[in-house]
């Protein structure tokens, strides 16, 4: 009987695990889905964090956590703007990598600013290696 409540319990704690990154991507975050499936039940916490609004955009957080395309797009246009080129083309390509990685399964609006975003840049990319 104990094998029985300490395999449910294993069970119950590795599905709150997986619940929880279904809302690290949204206001109610990971630890509160994490801590709600484990407190009330894993289908509970399911339903709050689909609930929950999802957080940010393309063009959103200022470069800071999960939006690290940001950064590197400001660093591209600066080293742009000193005439270094080849280092503003490997930061381009950067900015590139993280929204073609960091943004799958984006909704609406969203899917559609960073796909006119990697169109803008892969253009940017193009016009700088012509330039060397």
């Amino acid at each position: 009987m104990d094998n029985i409540i300490f395999g449910y319990l294993i069970i119950w704690t590795i599905a709150a695990f997986v619940v929880g990154y279904i809302g690290k991507d949204r206001e109610i975050g990971y630890w509160s889905t994490f801590a709600i499936s484990l407190l009330l039940s894993p289908i509970v916490a399911i339903i709050v964090a689909l609930i929950s609004k999802q957080i940010g955009g393309v063009a959103s957080n200022g470069g800071n956590g999960p939006h690290r395309f940001k950064g590197k797009w400001d660093e591209a246009k600066k080293a742009e703007y000193k005439g270094q080129i080849e280092t503003a083309i490997d930061l381009y390509m950067d900015t590139l990598y993280y929204l073609e990685n960091d943004y799958k399964n984006m909704k609406g609006e969203f899917e559609m600013k960073r796909l006119d975003l990697i169109v803008e840049l892969k253009a940017k990319v193009e016009e700088l290696k012509s330039k060397i």
